[in-house]
C-alpha cells in the first residue's frame, strides 16, 4: 500500500531549519535485505507434545474435560501406531524439521 501525502524531509534539511527531533527518525539498517543472523535453537516439537499430553492426562496441567480426552486420545493413537497391525505411523523426523528457515 502506497503512501500518500507528503514526503518524508531528510535529517539534514530538518537540522538546517531548526525542526530536527532525532528520536522521531526511522532508524535503518545499513542493508535492508540482509537480516541479521540469528542462532536457531533446534527444537523437540514430538517431546513438547507427549510432555503436553501426558501432564493433561495425570492432571499436572490444567485442561478442560475435552482437553483432557484428546490428550489421552493422541498418546493412545501413538501406542497403537506402533503396532504393525496399525495403517497409520507416527514419522518422528516430519514433526523435528533438520533445518529451520529464520523468518525475516
Amino acid at each position: 500500500m502506497a503512501r500518500t501525502g507528503r514526503p518524508r524531509l531528510e535529517p539534514n534539511l530538518k537540522a538546517r531549519r531548526g525542526t530536527l527531533r532525532p528520536h522521531r527518525e526511522r532508524r535503518h539498517r545499513s542493508d535492508p535485505k540482509a537480516a541479521p543472523a540469528v542462532a536457531v535453537q533446534r527444537r523437540d516439537y514430538v517431546a513438547k507434545a507427549f510432555r503436553y499430553a501426558e501432564d493433561a492426562v495425570q492432571g499436572r496441567s490444567v485442561v478442560c474435560g475435552w482437553g483432557r480426552k484428546a490428550a489421552q486420545r493422541f498418546l493412545t493413537m501413538r501406542t497403537q501406531s506402533q503396532g504393525a497391525s496399525c495403517g497409520y505411523t507416527f514419522p518422528v523426523e516430519h514433526a523435528n524439521p533438520k533445518t529451520l528457515r529464520s523468518q525475516s
